[in-house]
């Protein structure tokens, strides 16, 4: 019995192939080697070494001091009184519509309340006058005169007593002369009286004291005294 076998003919090309697909095949299988890949991985992204760079370029020890020196509060505390002191020196005025006591407030300073004053520019301080009412006191200097004549009265006569009678003249038996009444009656004197008063002078300050205030709003003031 005869057998034909046929055997293929590797031609160079051929072989060519085959070689490079064998070395792709081995060249992924390095590539993609699973155990390669991990101990990779596990070196740089292993736990103890990222902690250990990190804390050589972020060292919680001269992070937290640097922060503790921007952000200390008693030395923020200490610039911003210094800062408030410039604005509020010894003398200055503090107003606002609340009744705490600057000295809450700003944290320093001896304060005095102001109050039933209005403020008065004035070429010295602390002086203090006037009054919200007015009286003969806040009024300018001044007087009326006046002259003044009555009209004419007075005009009157006085009632009297009075008799007529005989006399008898003086003789051998009567030492002077003797008026005897006979008749008594009421008589009046002559009238007369009439007159007039002048007066003059200057009058007096009269009157009641009244509020005199322009419109207003009420604020809480103090100054500054230390």
């Amino acid at each position: 019995m005869l057998i034909l076998m046929t055997i293929p003919i590797l031609t160079s090309y051929t072989i060519s192939i085959l070689y490079n697909k064998f070395n792709i095949h081995n060249g992924l299988e390095k590539k993609a080697d699973k155990e390669y890949v991990n101990t990779e991985l596990e070196k740089k992204a292993d736990k103890e070494y990222v902690n250990t760079e990190l804390e050589k370029k972020a060292d919680k020890e001269y992070v937290n001091t640097e922060l503790e020196k921007k952000a200390d509060k008693e030395y923020v505390n200490t610039k911003l009184n210094t800062i408030l002191e410039m604005i509020y020196p010894i003398g200055s005025i503090y107003t606002s519509m609340n009744s705490t006591n600057p000295a809450s407030v700003l944290g320093f300073g001896t304060w005095q309340q102001i109050i039933d004053r209005f403020l008065y520019c004035a070429n010295s301080s602390k002086q203090t006058g006037g009054s919200k009412t007015i009286t003969g006191e806040n009024l300018p200097a001044h007087s009326h005169y006046v002259n003044l004549n009555t009209t004419e009265a007075g005009w009157h006569k006085h009632r009297y007593w009075d008799w007529s009678g005989m006399i008898k003249g003086k003789g051998y038996d009567v030492k002077d002369e003797v008026k005897f009444a006979i008749n008594c009656y009421w008589s009046d004197t002559q009238g007369s009286g009439n007159h007039t008063h002048n007066v003059s002078g200057y009058t007096q300050t009269t009157g009641q004291s009244k509020d005199y205030m322009p419109p207003f709003m009420t604020v809480y003031a103090w100054f500054r005294t230390d």
